[in-house]
């Protein structure tokens, strides 16, 4: 199997249906088309950059991988280069923040198969960027999370599709990462706790105007809806100890 050494783009590689064709757009290197195309997972793709230097590296990594039949690299702002008679039926947008990913997928929807499945990973404005999926008429449908570099990422796989409203819970927190209990969202809750709780520390020790105030309140916002989704955790977490306790005794 043709590995790939970043977390991210192994767990996007694990979300795309075999046998589908892929676009990938912001390509960088082209690791991830060389990935799907040398695994069999996809019969062919087509790799996307906005950028010559990072297009040209993905073409020597294409070339030094024999697939140049298979993959083919396109100078691209987005999916503006992207046809319909390409085919593709798996569109891959990853290492953007979620307001520039929400422009490509406005712009380029129309440019794939009408049961395209996306895969995309904001790196920003994750919130914002599923309200957005909700409100263009997308269903989530699958979403994984990756630590990489002490960073957390989730992945979000959608497909046109009507879907119940999220809560802000699940806005921020993604509606199957809470459903699954994704094992990775626990400790990236509490380590989003920690962080606030000092925030909010250090903003009740200063002067209380109304700026500080409205901050204050953000925070507390925030803190209840961090732990609303460790609560999805806490009844887990009681069994297991509870069967921890019942084995020692």
């Amino acid at each position: 199997m043709n590995e790939l050494s970043s977390k991210r783009l192994a767990t996007a590689l694990s979300m795309v249906t075999p046998g589908h064709v892929v676009c990938d757009v912001g390509t960088d290197h082209g690791f991830l088309p060389i990935a799907l195309v040398a695994n069999a997972i996809a019969p062919r793709a087509i790799a996307m950059d906005l950028r010559k230097g990072p297009l040209q590296r993905a073409k020597e990594h294409v070339q030094e991988s024999g697939l140049s039949s298979q993959i083919q690299l396109r100078l691209s702002d987005g999916l503006s280069r992207l046809e319909r008679a390409d085919q593709v039926s798996t569109v891959i947008i990853m290492g953007m923040g979620g307001h520039l990913i929400a422009r490509i997928l406005q712009q380029g929807c129309d440019k794939v198969l009408e049961d395209c499945e996306w895969i995309f990973g904001p790196q920003s404005d994750v919130a914002f960027f599923r309200l957005f999926l909700e409100q263009q008429g997308f269903l989530i449908v699958e979403e994984r999370m990756a630590l990489e570099m002490e960073k957390y990422y989730v992945l979000i796989k959608a497909k046109k599709g009507k879907a119940k409203p999220m809560t802000p819970l699940q806005l921020r927190f993604g509606p199957v990462c809470l459903e699954k209990k994704d094992p990775l969202l626990y400790p990236y809750l509490q380590k989003e706790e920690k962080y606030k709780k000092e925030i909010l520390h250090q903003l009740q020790q200063l002067p209380l105007d109304l700026t500080n105030q409205n901050r204050i309140e953000q925070i507390q916002e925030k803190l209840s809806l961090i732990a609303q989704g460790l609560s999805y955790y806490k009844e887990e977490n009681d069994g297991k100890q509870r069967t921890n306790q019942s084995t020692t005794h």
